[in-house]
């Protein structure tokens, strides 16, 4: 609402090609969002496998004394 008041307080002339320019880009922005959504939708449901699984098997994740390594005990 305030990029579509700000558009109406400029010239005529440039209204138009802003108001395409404000579109697109709102519409980049949903369809990215979404992308993300269903990627951390995805992500959330991965890991919640992974500790019923941890949790059934009585098992715990900690970090390797070296690297970016983890170890599943």
């Amino acid at each position: 609402m305030e990029t579509e008041h700000a558009i109406k307080l400029l010239d005529v002339k440039m209204q138009n090609p802003l108001q395409m320019l404000a579109a697109k880009k709102l519409k980049q922005i949903f369809i990215s969002d979404s992308y993300y959504n269903a990627t951390q939708k995805q992500q959330a449901y991965t890991m919640k496998n992974i500790n019923q699984r941890l949790v059934k098997e009585y098992a715990i994740i900690v970090k390797a004394d070296k690297g970016k390594t983890i170890v599943i005990i």
